[in-house]
């Protein structure tokens, strides 16, 4: 299996993550904006490419950097990160390279809350009361 986990480097528990990858048989490639010289050591073992990008939040060397590992490695069968940031940005690329996992049309059900306690509720989950916060400038 071909895992991209992009950001491993952030948060300090995608080391651990990449190791078990890796010790579970999984090809782990990294792409991030940290200098390869800066990465966690065990992370550095863990992975058997890096690619380093300079800022991102630009989508387009992301982009690149997955054409890059899969003409090397061949099929990418996971995508993702340990950070909740990155939902669209996965999103997006599981949906432009067809990766298993949470898709454009999807995503936004993530990140809004209220999206999200419809399908808790759905699925049985109890979920607590909310209330819509006051917009605007502060009194």
């Amino acid at each position: 299996m071909n895992f991209v986990f992009f950001s491993p480097h952030f948060p300090a528990n995608g080391a651990d993550f990449c190791d078990r990858l890796k010790k579970a048989g999984a090809t782990v490639l990294g792409i991030g904006d940290a200098p390869y010289e800066a990465l966690d050591g065990k992370l550095k073992a863990a992975l058997s490419e890096y690619y380093r990008i300079a800022d991102m939040e630009d989508y387009d060397p992301v982009f690149r950097a997955m054409g890059h590992f899969i003409h090397k490695w061949g099929r990418i069968e996971r995508f993702e990160s340990l950070n909740e940031h990155w939902l669209e940005l996965e999103a997006n690329i599981r949906t432009d390279f067809n990766i298993y996992g949470t898709k454009l049309d999807f995503v936004k059900n993530l990140k809004r809350k209220s999206r999200m306690r419809a399908f808790f509720r759905k699925s049985g989950v109890d979920t607590i009361a909310s209330a819509n916060a006051p917009t605007g400038p502060a009194p």
